[in-house]
């Protein structure tokens, strides 16, 4: 699982179950075996970590009180989970996870780039200052003040508020799998001031640099 367990919060507040894979993967449960593997499933996303080895403690996070339900837990357990020296996995749970995990972190990062953008230093006159905006470090800084200037000559504002929503973009295009350094240099050299994602034939080859 390579997601880090969630910190001060939760864990997922809901999963997704999608009825035509999970009913076609568990027609072979009885109903209380059902019963069982959804609360499993629901203490996974609920604490997004893999599910405690030591089966008594399963017992107790799933209120197994009779010889049938706990049977119907290691049941589950032994059809649908994957036990490694962490815990009891369930691929389909660490995969949901992950998406999850990554989404809040990326929704965290586009959120930071807001609260900076709508953060205007002032003056002593009372009027916005406008100072160096700071860059994330996975913003290539060459290609990003080239398109500064293209920017500036396009007449486009270059304001905090204005470049905070430019990363959003880009962070955005980022976490869709393009590559941030293409998507600036595919702006620079089409003259734009705003940020799209670059067509296949876009990407340079090994040995093309490129030119504004």
């Amino acid at each position: 699982m390579d997601f880090e367990p969630s910190k001060g919060r939760n864990g997922v507040k809901f999963w997704r179950r999608w009825v035509g894979d999970y009913n076609a993967k568990t027609a072979g449960l009885s109903m209380i075996q059902h019963g069982a593997y959804t609360l499993l499933l629901d203490q996974c996303y609920a604490s997004e970590r893999p599910l405690p080895l030591d089966h008594a403690a399963l017992y107790r996070l799933c209120r197994a009180a009779t010889r049938a339900e706990r049977e119907a837990i290691d049941a589950v357990l032994s059809g649908y989970f994957e036990r490694m020296d962490d815990g009891y996995h369930n691929p389909r749970a660490d995969e949901e996870i992950t998406r999850d995990v990554d989404y809040r972190a990326a929704q965290t990062e586009r959120s930071a780039l807001g609260v900076a953008a709508r953060t205007k230093p002032k003056r002593s006159n009372g009027k916005a200052a406008h100072e160096p905006f700071a860059l994330p470090e996975w913003v290539p800084r060459e290609e990003w003040d080239t398109w500064m200037e293209v920017r500036s000559k396009r007449r486009s504002p270059n304001t905090p508020r204005a470049l905070g929503m430019a990363l959003a973009e880009l962070l955005d295009l980022r976490n869709a799998g393009h590559d941030p350094a293409l998507v600036l240099r595919k702006a620079c050299v089409a003259g734009w001031s705003s940020l799209y994602a670059p067509k296949p034939q876009d990407k340079p080859k090994a040995d093309q640099g490129w030119h504004v």
